[in-house]
């Protein structure tokens, strides 16, 4: 009878959600739902299963739950508290509002050119007013091509990054 018992709890708790579904994904805020989309997406295709020894579901419960007053400060629990702790310095989330940024600069104003994965980290060095390679990854086509960090990009597709023309 023990044994029986222990396994109708998972069913009775299944048979409780779809009879009293819970409304809170329905009620998430659009904080929340960033969040809960990068947490998914990470969980999906991070290749250390152990998500370096942290307990990704109460991570993604902690941060989920929480209320959050700007978008700003959902962008920063995303950064610190999920995925600073994975300890890989590739996985991280740039705001909207910076990857735009970001991208404009690179493809000229933004004109509708899409930036691919090429195998570098790039900054902007804002002395120079210019895009420059700051890593390259080993066996990446940049690292082929003979790009090396502090790497001015001049031109990326015949399209200078400084606005000019080529």
């Amino acid at each position: 009878l023990k044994q029986a018992s222990r396994m109708l709890s998972p069913a009775l708790a299944l048979y409780a959600a779809c009879i009293f579904p819970l409304t809170a994904g329905a009620e998430l805020s659009e904080s929340q739902k960033v969040v809960a989309q990068v947490w998914s997406t990470v969980d999906a295709t991070y290749v250390d299963r152990t998500f370096n020894n942290n307990d990704w579901f109460k991570i993604r419960q902690t941060l989920i739950k929480r209320n959050y007053p700007e978008k700003s400060d959902a962008y920063k629990a995303i950064s610190e508290e999920m995925l600073k702790p994975l300890g890989d310095q590739y996985t991280r989330f740039i705001d909207p509002v910076k990857y735009t940024a970001l991208r404009d600069s690179i493809v000229s104003g933004g004109k509708g050119q899409d930036v691919s994965g090429i195998g570098v980290t790039l900054s902007i060095d804002k002395a120079i007013q210019r895009v420059k390679i700051v890593d390259v990854v080993e066996g990446s086509p940049a690292a082929e091509a003979g790009l090396k960090p502090s790497d001015v990009i001049v031109e990326v597709n015949k399209v200078r990054t400084d606005g000019g023309t080529t």
